[in-house]
């Protein structure tokens, strides 16, 4: 069974280090088509945008409610409870 990924980061067009490392990562694991299924970005956005595919969801990185319907639009496309959701900090 594939594993779906969501990457919550920085992303292109935002200038930052870690928003190129986050594309080509996503870039990387869509080569693996056998052992990964959906690769989704939900992108922390400061005004840069707009954002092209695999970005589906854009976090307004200032407003706390973002934050928090960014957490229960994830949950609820993965089909658990928040508090069971995985996060890696990057």
């Amino acid at each position: 069974m594939p594993y779906n990924i969501r990457i919550v980061s920085t992303y292109p067009p935002r200038r930052c280090g870690i928003g190129p490392f986050s594309r080509d990562l996503a870039t990387a694991c869509s080569h693996f088509t056998s052992e990964v299924g959906h690769i989704r970005v939900a992108a922390i956005d400061n005004g840069s945008g707009p954002y092209d595919i695999p970005v589906d969801l854009v976090i307004d990185q200032y407003n706390p409610e973002s934050w928090r319907e960014a957490i229960t639009h994830i949950s609820t496309r993965a089909g658990v409870q928040p508090h069971e959701v995985l996060s890696v900090p990057s």
